[in-house]
């Protein structure tokens, strides 16, 4: 009687998480892509997809970090692109170390995320059309540095064969960057003061304001976040295609967005979880791969994409009225 209790507590539990819409549609995605591809399991394809979601991994975080406030950050695309512009070119064009490179481009990127956090915490403007202007100028300065033109990184450089291509134990390196940047944000969002306030933003802002807490310092530092997060997001593009372009972030707003609502992030705000995201991720990186794998044509892809963002979107913010 207490196991069958026990069991069904458990089920209950289940069903309210936001996660478990995300758990089945990564099974039903992978048994789909195993029985459509023979060689979707295989070792090389399994290092591809890992490789492939990296990038969408860490930028999808920061996205849900803004979405769990409220809000939208519809700058990530081209801030990740001006962190591969600035990245590439302070290696090739400035022979600055690679290391040094990677951090004073993630740092120009955190000085982008927190304009938008100012814009819309002091000035009060929207965040999806405070973030869709700031997008606009970071795309228009990545192309006003570059004329438009890419930036290839000199061959055997260093960003590139540790990074892009650089493997320990058989797994790429960029997997275990993965590993290591969600294990520390699910630590900050379940223990400490900037993941409970992030929360508290999203669901009831009002209350973290009466309760004493600075709702202006902590809303700025979430987009501070996401725009570091976007910034580390593009150094690892950067390392993968060997160079820069001021077109390399095209798409990943989108994406992660509809990453995060895949994974259980609610649209209002106030609800969802990393793991979540992840598991978003990896369903979209695994319908991606899979249909390149059965040589679909790329337009048909784009459609299928496009559809599936507005279902994910569209499932997210019916969830978030019936709550």
């Amino acid at each position: 009687m207490q196991s069958n209790l026990s069991v069904k507590s458990i089920w209950k539990k289940l069903k309210q998480s936001s996660i478990v819409g995300a758990l089945a549609a990564f099974v039903v995605v992978v048994i789909v892509m195993s029985v459509a591809s023979d060689t979707f399991f295989t070792a090389n394809n399994l290092t591809n997809l890992i490789r492939q979601g990296a990038v969408l991994s860490v930028v999808a975080i920061a996205q849900s970090l803004v979405i769990i406030t409220g809000g939208i950050d519809l700058s990530v695309a081209p801030v990740i692109s001006l962190s591969t512009v600035l990245t590439a070119s302070l290696i090739t064009d400035w022979g600055v170390n690679w290391v040094l490179a990677a951090l004073i481009a993630i740092v120009a990127c955190m000085v982008c995320g927190t304009l938008n956090g100012a814009l819309v915490t002091f000035v009060k403007i929207p965040p999806i059309i405070a973030t869709l202007a700031t997008a606009m100028a970071y795309q228009g300065l990545c192309l006003l540095y570059t004329k438009g033109y890419g930036i290839n990184l000199p061959a055997e450089n260093g960003l590139t064969t540790i990074i892009g291509r650089g493997k320990l134990l058989g797994i790429p390196v960029s997997g275990y960057i993965i590993v290591v940047i969600y294990a520390i944000f699910l630590i900050v969002m379940k223990y400490t003061m900037t993941g409970r306030v992030t929360y508290g933003l999203g669901g009831n802002s009002e209350a973290v304001y009466l309760s004493g807490v600075s709702v202006n310092k902590y809303r700025v530092r979430v987009y501070m976040l996401s725009g570091m997060l976007a910034g580390i997001a593009g150094v690892m593009l950067t390392a993968r295609l060997n160079g820069g372009h001021p077109y390399n972030g095209e798409g990943f707003d989108m994406d992660s967005v509809a990453a995060a609502v895949l994974g259980g992030i609610s649209v209002a705000g106030g609800t969802g979880s990393l793991g979540g995201t992840l598991l978003g991720v990896f369903i979209l990186t695994m319908i991606t791969n899979g249909l390149n794998m059965i040589n679909m044509n790329t337009y048909v892809q784009m459609m299928i994409k496009g559809l599936i963002i507005v279902l994910a979107i569209g499932f997210g913010c019916m969830r978030s009225k019936k709550k």
